[in-house]
């Protein structure tokens, strides 16, 4: 399972730093909504500072009849070794069962940019998406 989180880590990471992306910020909290609700992915995502002074995101994915509560997990930020500038964050939501989703989530423009591997259990081949977020106050 490990082994598995490790390789879309990466390969996530890779296809992240292809695109431009904008340094996160304070700007970053607050809820984003996918511009695309029949995409089948990712719906919303609500970006809180945590106690530790770090950030948790609060997932919620495609469900029907109405959207998947994931719950809780961290933002690990991402930077190049001597920048200081963070422009990528990943998130991992660990449903157990070897299913899981892990999220590469930077901001372009006035958009968030989520790009997500979900393995769906052991056997699953998953399932990559991509969806454009944006900032409802």
């Amino acid at each position: 399972m490990r082994k598995h989180l490790l390789v879309v880590a990466t390969l996530l990471l890779l296809v992240s730093i292809i695109a431009g992306a904008k340094p996160l910020g304070i700007d970053l909290f607050g809820t984003w909504v996918n511009v695309d609700p029949d995409s089948g992915g990712t719906v919303q995502l609500v970006f809180l500072p945590n106690e530790q002074g770090g950030i948790q995101v609060y997932g919620y994915g495609v469900c029907d009849p109405s959207p998947c509560d994931w719950g809780a997990t961290p933002l690990y930020l991402l930077t190049y070794p001597g920048e200081t500038d963070t422009e990528w964050g990943m998130a991992i939501w660990d449903f157990g069962d070897g299913m899981l989703t892990v999220a590469i989530i930077y901001l372009a423009g006035e958009y968030m940019v989520v790009e997500s591997y979900s393995l769906l259990g052991p056997d699953s081949g998953g399932m990559r998406s991509i969806e454009l977020l944006k900032y409802v106050p």
